[in-house]
């Protein structure tokens, strides 16, 4: 995961979208797999699966794979920390895209090449009170957010991989285990269109899209203020 970190800036900027499309693609059609098949191999089966989808991304391709990780890296101007890619707007809101148009072909794929029932893996918060569904999702999505843009120094490497780990398998079992989690808006997005499902499209589902944003403007405020000092960008 660090490595992957520190090689992005050195690659140019088409070949980071490039990275970010397929490590996305990868990652959304794993996790459906996952959670689609929950009933085979159990919570914590998809919970593993989701946690080594996100691993083996984000080390083979640097990519984050949340629109809400790229909101962070850009309003704290990543550009300067060592080893991060300067996200201009358009760079941003084209990675964005990319995300979603990666997404939905996972979805796509799961569907009709996997032929698996993608319905069963949509995330649906009508079960469970608002106030918890918006609770949830804020805390975890702030808590994804730091686990990768917070800055740990070289000797403390095992201590950034077991938080980041942590994190990840967190927010899946909190995913699995509480219908209505999600933290990522593409995964949202794909598993509604694609399976059909658009009786999940209620007025409620606001809470998918506009929450995982806050809570990764709140992550992105406190680590900038209470991690970041001028001198790890020298």
């Amino acid at each position: 995961l660090v490595e992957a970190k520190k090689s992005i800036s050195k690659i140019p900027v088409y070949l980071y979208i490039s990275r970010e499309t397929v490590g996305t693609f990868l990652f959304i059609l794993i996790t459906i797999m996952a959670n689609a098949s929950v009933a085979k191999i159990g919570s914590v089966g998809a919970v593993l699966a989701t946690g080594i989808a996100s691993a083996f991304v984000s080390t083979l391709f640097g990519a984050v794979c949340n629109p809400i990780i790229l909101l962070a890296r850009w309003v704290m101007r990543r550009s300067t920390y060592p080893g991060a890619i300067h996200l201009t707007v358009l760079t941003f809101l084209i990675t964005v895209l990319m995300q979603f148009v990666a997404g939905m072909l996972a979805a796509v794929a799961a569907r009709w090449a996997f032929t698996l029932d993608v319905s069963i893996a949509v995330p649906d918060i009508v079960s469970i009170p608002l106030g918890s569904a918006v609770a949830i999702e804020l805390v975890f999505s702030a808590v994804i957010v730091a686990a990768f843009v917070v800055q740990f120094p070289e000797d403390r490497i095992t201590e950034y991989v077991m938080f980041t780990a942590s994190a990840i398998m967190a927010s899946a079992f909190a995913s699995i285990t509480y219908v209505g989690a999600c933290f990522n808006p593409v995964y949202h997005l794909s598993t509604n269109t694609v399976s059909v499902a658009l009786k999940h499209f209620s007025p409620t589902c606001w809470v998918f899209y506009v929450i995982p944003p806050i809570g990764a403007f709140i992550a992105a405020v406190m680590v900038r203020f209470t991690a970041y000092s001028p001198a790890s960008s020298a």
